[in-house]
Protein backbone atom coordinates (compact mmCIF):
# COMPACT_ATOMS: atom_id res chain seq x y z
CA UNK A 1 0.00 0.00 0.00
CA UNK A 2 1.33 3.43 -0.89
CA UNK A 3 0.61 6.83 0.58
CA UNK A 4 -0.25 7.67 4.14
CA UNK A 5 -2.03 5.15 6.33
CA UNK A 6 -5.39 6.24 7.72
CA UNK A 7 -5.18 7.26 11.36
CA UNK A 8 -8.06 8.34 13.55
CA UNK A 9 -7.71 10.25 16.80
CA UNK A 10 -9.99 9.11 19.63
CA UNK A 11 -10.39 11.83 22.22
CA UNK A 12 -10.94 11.15 25.91
CA UNK A 13 -12.62 13.68 28.21
CA UNK A 14 -9.35 15.39 29.10
CA UNK A 15 -8.50 15.77 25.42
CA UNK A 16 -11.96 17.14 24.57
CA UNK A 17 -11.69 19.70 27.38
CA UNK A 18 -8.12 20.67 26.49
CA UNK A 19 -8.68 20.94 22.74
CA UNK A 20 -11.91 22.89 23.31
CA UNK A 21 -9.87 25.49 25.25
CA UNK A 22 -6.55 25.37 23.36
CA UNK A 23 -6.99 26.42 19.74
CA UNK A 24 -3.27 26.04 19.02
CA UNK A 25 -3.24 22.38 20.11
CA UNK A 26 -6.40 21.67 18.10
CA UNK A 27 -4.86 23.28 15.02
CA UNK A 28 -1.76 21.09 15.43
CA UNK A 29 -3.95 17.97 15.32
CA UNK A 30 -5.76 19.29 12.24
CA UNK A 31 -2.40 19.77 10.51
CA UNK A 32 -1.44 16.17 11.29
CA UNK A 33 -4.74 14.87 9.95
CA UNK A 34 -4.55 16.93 6.78
CA UNK A 35 -0.88 16.41 5.94
CA UNK A 36 0.05 12.98 7.30
CA UNK A 37 -3.15 10.95 7.67
CA UNK A 38 -6.47 10.48 5.97
CA UNK A 39 -8.38 10.25 9.23
CA UNK A 40 -10.69 12.01 11.62
CA UNK A 41 -11.11 13.08 15.22
CA UNK A 42 -13.71 11.05 17.07
CA UNK A 43 -15.35 11.09 20.49
CA UNK A 44 -16.52 7.80 22.03
CA UNK A 45 -20.02 8.05 23.48
CA UNK A 46 -18.89 7.25 27.07
CA UNK A 47 -16.69 10.36 27.02
CA UNK A 48 -19.75 12.58 26.58
CA UNK A 49 -20.85 11.73 30.13
CA UNK A 50 -17.61 13.18 31.45
CA UNK A 51 -17.49 16.36 29.35
CA UNK A 52 -21.08 17.62 29.49
CA UNK A 53 -22.28 19.40 32.61
CA UNK A 54 -25.80 20.44 31.65
CA UNK A 55 -24.81 24.09 32.06
CA UNK A 56 -25.06 25.74 28.62
CA UNK A 57 -22.42 28.32 29.58
CA UNK A 58 -19.89 25.54 30.19
CA UNK A 59 -21.06 23.14 27.50
CA UNK A 60 -20.85 25.68 24.67
CA UNK A 61 -17.08 25.18 24.25
CA UNK A 62 -17.55 21.40 24.03
CA UNK A 63 -20.38 21.85 21.50
CA UNK A 64 -18.16 24.16 19.48
CA UNK A 65 -15.38 21.54 19.38
CA UNK A 66 -17.79 18.72 18.49
CA UNK A 67 -19.28 20.80 15.67
CA UNK A 68 -15.82 21.59 14.32
CA UNK A 69 -14.50 18.04 14.33
CA UNK A 70 -17.72 16.59 12.87
CA UNK A 71 -16.68 16.70 9.22
CA UNK A 72 -19.56 14.57 8.00
CA UNK A 73 -17.96 11.31 9.13
CA UNK A 74 -20.01 10.56 12.26
CA UNK A 75 -17.85 11.94 15.07
CA UNK A 76 -19.31 9.75 17.81
CA UNK A 77 -18.21 6.18 18.52
CA UNK A 78 -20.95 4.07 20.11
CA UNK A 79 -20.41 1.68 23.00
CA UNK A 80 -22.13 -1.56 22.04
CA UNK A 81 -22.84 -4.38 24.46
CA UNK A 82 -20.01 -6.37 22.89
CA UNK A 83 -17.58 -3.47 23.37
CA UNK A 84 -18.78 -2.93 26.96
CA UNK A 85 -18.00 -6.58 27.71
CA UNK A 86 -14.59 -6.23 26.08
CA UNK A 87 -13.95 -3.08 28.14
CA UNK A 88 -14.74 -5.00 31.32
CA UNK A 89 -12.34 -7.76 30.32
CA UNK A 90 -9.57 -5.27 29.47
CA UNK A 91 -10.06 -3.42 32.76
CA UNK A 92 -10.02 -6.66 34.74
CA UNK A 93 -6.83 -7.79 32.98
CA UNK A 94 -5.11 -4.42 33.52
CA UNK A 95 -6.08 -4.38 37.20
CA UNK A 96 -4.66 -7.88 37.63
CA UNK A 97 -1.38 -6.77 36.02
CA UNK A 98 -1.28 -3.53 38.04
CA UNK A 99 -2.86 -4.09 41.47
CA UNK A 100 -3.70 -0.92 43.34
CA UNK A 101 -4.22 1.20 40.22
CA UNK A 102 -7.54 2.99 39.75
CA UNK A 103 -8.38 2.38 36.11
CA UNK A 104 -11.73 3.91 35.23
CA UNK A 105 -14.45 2.06 33.34
CA UNK A 106 -14.58 4.97 30.87
CA UNK A 107 -10.88 4.54 30.07
CA UNK A 108 -11.48 0.84 29.47
CA UNK A 109 -14.45 1.64 27.21
CA UNK A 110 -12.32 4.09 25.24
CA UNK A 111 -9.61 1.47 24.72
CA UNK A 112 -12.14 -1.21 23.74
CA UNK A 113 -13.49 1.15 21.08
CA UNK A 114 -9.93 1.92 19.94
CA UNK A 115 -9.15 -1.79 19.73
CA UNK A 116 -12.26 -2.41 17.62
CA UNK A 117 -11.48 0.51 15.27
CA UNK A 118 -7.81 -0.52 15.02
CA UNK A 119 -8.83 -3.44 12.80
CA UNK A 120 -9.51 -0.91 10.02
CA UNK A 121 -6.94 1.83 10.61
CA UNK A 122 -4.30 3.16 12.95
CA UNK A 123 -5.60 4.78 16.12
CA UNK A 124 -4.14 7.43 18.38
CA UNK A 125 -5.89 7.85 21.72
CA UNK A 126 -5.50 11.46 22.81
CA UNK A 127 -5.61 11.56 26.60
CA UNK A 128 -4.37 13.25 29.72
CA UNK A 129 -4.23 9.84 31.45
CA UNK A 130 -1.39 8.29 29.48
CA UNK A 131 -0.40 5.87 32.25
CA UNK A 132 -3.76 4.09 32.58
CA UNK A 133 -4.54 4.18 28.87
CA UNK A 134 -1.16 2.58 28.11
CA UNK A 135 -1.88 -0.15 30.69
CA UNK A 136 -5.15 -0.93 28.92
CA UNK A 137 -3.68 -0.71 25.41
CA UNK A 138 -0.99 -3.22 26.43
CA UNK A 139 -3.77 -5.68 27.27
CA UNK A 140 -5.15 -5.48 23.72
CA UNK A 141 -1.95 -6.68 22.09
CA UNK A 142 -2.64 -4.33 19.18
CA UNK A 143 0.44 -2.70 17.64
CA UNK A 144 -1.41 0.03 15.74
CA UNK A 145 -2.80 1.92 18.74
CA UNK A 146 -0.73 4.86 19.96
CA UNK A 147 -1.28 7.20 22.90
CA UNK A 148 -0.66 10.96 22.87
CA UNK A 149 -1.35 13.95 25.08
CA UNK A 150 -3.65 16.74 23.88
CA UNK A 151 -1.03 19.48 24.01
Amino acid sequence: MTGPQRRDFLLDSGAVSELARDREALDAYWVLLRTDYNGSMRVPDPVLTEVYTGDPRLDVVVDRLINEIDTGDDVFEPLTTELAKRAGALRHQALKRHPGEEISPTDAQLVAIAEYRSHGCYITIVTGDVKHINMLVACTGRKNIDVATPS
